[in-house]
């Protein structure tokens, strides 16, 4: 069934003793607009949006790893594309705003591989539409992602629940 999408419930996040990272401190649901729920589980841990602090450096490496001059990877739209979407990232995001909950939605995606990294992405543009997030925003996280989250996605350790007391 389509609809639109919609956050089923509010975010209810405790910070750690890291101070980097938060624990999703009741079950937190989305529904995407294709239909079907997701739901982060309580005391899944989570480092908000993840900005790597490479600024324009990142589409010059890129680029003189294909033997390109600074001209060339101006022009080359992908290069430059990805240095932008990283430079500003860097630059101007911090790990929390309006799109906090489509982080959280995004890192448990990455990390139970419920869907394809392909849909993950997908559902976190989805998600930063429905925050509010503005244009410039959700499309240099998502340039982002798309083009670095290969990483993430190959290195993050399935999520396993924490086992309580109880149930020991």
């Amino acid at each position: 069934m389509n609809g639109h999408a919609k956050f089923l419930t509010h975010l209810l996040l405790l910070p750690r003793p890291d101070g980097q990272t938060w624990t999703v401190e009741e079950p937190f649901a989305y529904s995407p607009a294709g239909g079907g729920h997701i739901t982060v589980p309580t005391g899944f841990v989570t480092d908000l949006a993840s900005i790597p602090p490479l600024g324009v450096v990142g589409g010059l490496v890129m680029g003189a790893a294909y033997g390109l001059t600074l001209a060339e990877v101006r022009g080359a739209s992908g290069l430059f594309l990805a240095g932008w979407a990283v430079a500003v990232s860097s630059a101007w995001l911090k790990p929390f705003g309006k799109f906090t909950e489509a982080a959280v939605l995004h890192d448990w995606l990455y990390r139970s591989h419920c869907v394809s990294r392909a849909v993950a992405d997908a559902l976190l543009l989805e998600a930063m539409t429905l925050c509010r997030v503005p244009r410039w925003q959700r499309l240099a996280i998502y340039l982002n992602v798309r083009l670095f989250g290969w990483a993430a996605w190959r290195n993050e350790k399935r999520w396993v629940p924490r086992r309580t007391h109880s149930e020991a």
